[in-house]
């Protein structure tokens, strides 16, 4: 991220909250997500990152700048539950999704290795039918050579 620059400022005595708005310019890469922007107004606004809450994140196609509209908290108590609770869910979500491209990123030889093993239980258990199968036929003959 270049950088952001907050716009315009005001404050919202009945919610308990400062609204803002800020410009953040990320040329060259994708929209940051709300994880990667928190630091950043941490530093800028010196406040603690708990009591802000990025409400929206408004990215024009091809522009390499995002609106922000960003909530901060008198108290971290006075952030409504429901904020607190999509907040959760993002994180969540977030979460979930870094273990999946982990799992999905897992080396190509642990994938031959269980391959390997897969085939090698396969043609143990073809050799042991085989000898079943054998050793039925040798009893079947003794069967027969004592009738």
């Amino acid at each position: 991220m270049t950088s952001l620059k907050v716009l315009d400022q005001k404050k919202n005595e009945l919610m308990g909250r400062e609204e803002l708005h800020a410009l953040l310019e990320h040329h060259g890469m994708p929209t940051p997500v709300r994880e990667e922007i928190l630091p950043h107004l941490e530093n800028v606004l010196k406040v603690d990152g708990e009591r802000i809450l990025i409400h929206k994140i408004f990215t024009q196609t091809g522009k390499g700048e995002s609106l922000l509209k960003v909530y901060v908290y008198d108290r971290k108590e006075d952030m409504p539950k429901k904020a607190l609770e999509i907040l959760q869910k993002r994180a969540a979500k977030k979460g979930k999704k870094k273990e999946e491209a982990a799992a999905a990123e897992a080396p190509k030889e642990h994938k031959a290795e269980h391959k390997q093993e897969a085939h090698k239980a396969e043609h143990k258990e073809a050799k042991h039918e085989e000898h079943k199968a054998e050793h039925k036929e040798h009893d079947h003959k003794k069967e027969e050579k004592k009738e």
